[in-house]
């Protein structure tokens, strides 16, 4: 296995003594802005949907699936546990704190350079990450739960002893994240494809599986319905468990098509109950008059039949007016549906909830914090806060993909996953909320730094290669033509003369006492192929052949899974 950037060839895990002291400083940073974060959004910064929720989980309203039954199922469980209503909010910021860590920790160790370690970390103490940390919502815990899958993924690429626990924790977080918000499940398939190119990568099964474009479709197809099996699994064993009461919470989509996209003389030729007739013309004229053109179930219909999050008089007679008139209008659906995703692009609200319910609302570190998210990032980097800068960064990572190499495929996953996401709200999304695609900003922030990492290490060995082309036919040379120096374009380890002065394994200089054969002819050398171009080097260690050259015409055949193992003997 070749070795991924400049690392060296000791094995993997032995960092230097200022690498420790670095992640055990990363790590305290974490703990105390955790600590930090929790104590001034205790219980929790919760809207209209979180309230409802939270008196569900503590008995004070009937069970129903208007919302994820699994949050309010593990919310309560959390409630009879602790006995704390904020019990939910710790939970969700120490997950946040973990996989800001494993990022950190990653990054160190796969180029062992504590500046981009720290960068890993510091993306998740900005604005318009930290924005939500302290939001009860099914949109926060969805994204806990996928940065959480991608992070322990990228790990099993490192730590390969772990490798199968931590893919299985992954797998059962992105089945969480994706039971808790159902159209998550846009997201999945380029994440599903990550985990299993990671599972198998170094197997006999890898080329099997991934050799050629119709074999990685079914592969990402097969991992895709695993996830989507246990969704499914999942549901039915909660639902079994806690009987809630089913409210069809896509009449909310049926409504706004139907209201804003069927005229009143169809909906009044339709077959559809007199009484549902009359109450939708009805909220068109009352959408109409409040200058509204979605979410018509809170704004114009007048919610369901026992009030909020209750589902609505007649609705399976709406779906079937839905499907007889809709489908009739594919021009007047798109122009609706296109307006609709133009301001869901273009206008964000919702970024920061002041968080009134808190314990500690007003005080000097609640203040704090609203003045560093509101202040310093809504209004002087309002543009990372909008969906359509991260639409524009989802479109353009995938675009420049033959320019990425050893971590093409992670980039490729989150941003594709991202792209999907966003893509995915077309014709459903129902406000212009900054929760709906914080996923999208969320994702591409990790992409973002990955393609830093990658393009910083192809230009370093691309200078190495330029000052020394002899140096990198050599390097990784095993035998008698061996070069006597080790090659290293870079130090392994920050600032340590001893380290520099190591030598690397296998390539001791020539003992005196040595006594070769005199007579003992060398092997030729083998004819090297005319058109062949050697790679730059991609480590100091004579036992680690230089691999590390990708074919850019094919999507999936990056350097991400076999250079990320750096040797056999790390496999375990």
């Amino acid at each position: 296995m070749n070795e991924l950037f400049w690392t060296s060839g000791r094995p993997r895990h032995d960092y230097s003594w200022l690498g420790w002291i670095w992640l055990s400083l990363a790590l305290t940073i974490v703990i105390g802005a955790a600590l930090f974060l929790g104590e001034y959004s205790d219980p929790g910064r919760m809207e209209f949907d979180a309230k409802f929720q939270m008196q569900q989980a503590l008995g004070e309203k009937p069970l129903n699936d208007w919302h994820p039954v699994i949050l309010t199922v593990f919310w309560a469980w959390l409630i009879d546990v602790t006995g704390n209503v904020g019990a939910m909010l710790w939970v969700q910021i120490w997950v946040i704190a973990a996989v800001a860590y494993g990022f950190c920790v990653y990054l160190y160790d796969l180029t062992r350079r504590i500046w981009w370690s720290a960068l890993g970390l510091a993306v998740f103490f900005l604005p318009y990450m930290m924005n939500v940390y302290g939001m009860i919502w099914k949109d926060t815990q969805m994204v806990m739960a996928f940065l959480g899958s991608v992070v322990l993924t990228l790990l099993a690429t490192r730590f390969r002893r772990l490798q199968w626990p931590l893919l299985i924790i992954a797998v059962l977080l992105m089945i969480y994240g994706t039971e808790v918000r159902k159209n998550a499940a846009f997201a999945v398939p380029p994440l599903a494809f990550l985990m299993l190119r990671t599972a198998l990568a170094g197997t006999r099964w890898e080329a099997r599986v991934f050799g050629g474009v119709l074999r990685r479709v079914a592969a990402m197809v097969a991992a895709t319905a695993v996830v989507g099996a246990g969704v499914v699994v999942a549901g039915k064993v909660i639902d079994n468990s806690v009987h809630p009461e089913k409210t069809s919470q896509i009449s909310q989509i049926y409504l706004d098509d139907v209201i804003f996209v069927v005229p009143p003389d169809a909906i009044n030729a339709s077959d559809a109950p007199p009484e549902l007739k009359q109450k939708l013309i009805h909220a068109q004229d009352e959408c109409r008059r409040k200058n509204q053109h979605w979410n018509a179930y809170w704004r114009c219909y007048g919610t369901g039949v026992n009030g909020p999050y209750t589902p609505i008089a007649h609705g399976p007679e709406l779906a079937e007016l839905w499907r007889e008139t809709v489908p009739q209008r594919p021009q007047q659906y798109l122009q609706y549906r296109l307006m609709n995703y133009q301001i869901f692009l273009t206008t964000t609200w919702l970024e920061w909830l002041p968080g009134k319910e808190t314990l500690k609302f007003n005080t000097d570190g609640e203040r704090a914090l609203n003045w560093y998210v509101t202040e310093l990032g809504v209004k002087r980097l309002a543009v990372l806060f909008d969906a359509w800068f991260w639409f524009v960064i989802s479109c353009a990572l995938p675009l420049f993909w033959r320019l990425y190499r050893p971590l093409r495929l992670p980039i490729m996953a989150l941003s594709t996953s991202a792209l999907c996401y966003l893509v995915g709200f077309f014709p459903i999304i129902p406000e212009s909320q900054y929760r709906y695609h914080y996923w999208a900003a969320a994702a591409c922030t990790l992409a973002l730094v990955l393609v830093a990492v990658d393009l910083t290490w192809q230009i370093r060995h691309r200078r190495f290669a330029l000052a020394d082309p002899s140096a990198v036919r050599t390097a990784g040379q095993v035998g008698p033509d061996a070069p006597a120096e080790p090659i290293a374009a870079e130090s392994t380890v920050e600032d340590s003369p001893e380290d520099l002065a190591e030598p690397v394994a296998d390539q001791t200089p020539d003992e005196p006492d040595a006594d070769p054969e005199p007579d003992a002819d060398p092997e030729p050398d083998a004819e090297p192929e005319p058109d062949a171009e050697p790679e730059p080097a991609v480590g100091a260690d004579a036992d680690v052949v230089d691999d590390s050259g990708v074919d850019d015409s094919d999507f999936d055949d990056s350097d991400f899974d076999d250079s990320d193992f750096e040797d056999e003997s790390d496999r375990g």
